[in-house]
């Protein structure tokens, strides 16, 4: 202790208010929720402010037009709650998820902030899905068709005329807590 009170290094109460949180030159969050940043992986808690507890935490990077693979590995802390892979997102209410929700695998097109403007696209049970374990979800966009991948097992292919241009990242819903990483 002596050393420290000779040679005090005080850290601002500023810098001290970013440790864990995410770098806004490569993540914006929308609607809330808490994103942070924990030994290396991107750990979501709290409900969003959009409907249903939606919140999302897009990549800054750009995206190739006609082709690209997005994929994360996703924990769930309750298989009740929803997060995984967001897609095509404009950076408001319109985007696609690929995503857990109760046991089941999901993939949804959102067109607004309510659930009249959500549409269900696809939703199955997997084998390949491991409850309350790290799973890796991840897309494949081709020029006109989706391909959606549990734990490296297809499991949706679906063709979808109208995708767009947009940013990926992370999507959860309710009071979900989950956890990405890679």
């Amino acid at each position: 202790l002596q050393s420290l009170i000779e040679t005090p290094n005080p850290v601002p109460m500023e810098r001290w208010k970013t440790i864990g949180s995410l770098d806004p030159r490569e993540w914006t969050t929308l609607f809330g929720a808490s994103w942070q940043k924990r030994a290396g992986r991107i750990v979501v808690s709290e409900a969003g402010d959009g409907f249903g507890g939606r919140s999302l935490c897009l990549a800054n990077r750009e995206v190739p037009e006609n082709e690209f693979e997005v994929g994360v590995f996703v924990k769930l802390d309750d298989e009740a709650g929803a997060a995984g892979l967001a897609f095509a997102a404009d950076g408001d209410q319109r985007h696609f998820g690929f995503y857990p929700s109760g046991g089941r695998l999901r993939l949804t097109q959102f067109n607004g902030p309510t659930v009249y403007s959500w549409q269900i696209l696809d939703e199955l049970p997997s084998e390949h899905y491991r409850p309350d374990e790290w799973n890796h979800l991840k897309v494949h966009v081709g020029p006109d068709k989706l391909k959606c991948y549990v734990n490296d097992q297809l499991l949706i292919e679906r063709r979808v005329p109208d995708l767009g241009p947009g940013k990926v990242g992370l999507v959860k819903f309710r009071q979900t807590s989950a956890s990405f990483k890679r």
